[in-house]
């Protein structure tokens, strides 16, 4: 997430991104994990947007971030936040691409009946912003509600 093969940075096209999405739906809970070798709850689950931007503009990335991904931990930290909701939305912003070839993780997906959708923000990445779109759209018909 820290290179600079997207401008300014992939962390800063990440952050962009997060900000669009917050902001095209007032009723989304937004929480924040990062995610690296381990995982790690930034800002808990909340409908105040305005606050996790702030938190997502004043960390000290380069503290958190690794050169390994560790999706496992992202899943179970994110199972954990949302472990009072029916619906388990999860939108992963990160330079992994796909879920293709995280077989352990696609079955955790399954075992806990996560709705995953992943925005790259990898160079080499298909994802236009017609997928974002498409991706809102899903969010928003299937907000997660409290048992």
């Amino acid at each position: 997430m820290l290179k600079d093969d997207l401008y300014p940075s992939r962390l800063e096209f990440a952050l962009s991104k997060l900000k669009t999405i917050m902001q095209s739906d007032s009723n989304l809970r937004v929480g924040l994990l990062l995610f690296a070798n381990n995982a790690y709850v930034a800002h808990p689950l909340s409908e105040d947007k305005s606050s996790v931007l702030f938190i997502s503009k004043n960390i000290d990335y380069s503290k958190v971030m690794q050169n390994r991904t560790n999706l496992f931990a992202a899943l179970e930290g994110a199972t954990l936040m949302l472990k009072d909701y029916k619906r388990k939305n999860l939108l992963i912003l990160s330079d992994i691409g796909s879920l293709e070839g995280f077989n352990d993780e696609s079955k955790y997906i399954k075992d806990y009946n996560l709705s995953v959708n992943i925005i790259s923000t990898s160079a080499t990445s298909t994802y236009s912003s017609d997928d974002i779109n498409v991706v809102l759209k899903k969010l928003s018909r299937s907000r997660g509600k409290r048992q």
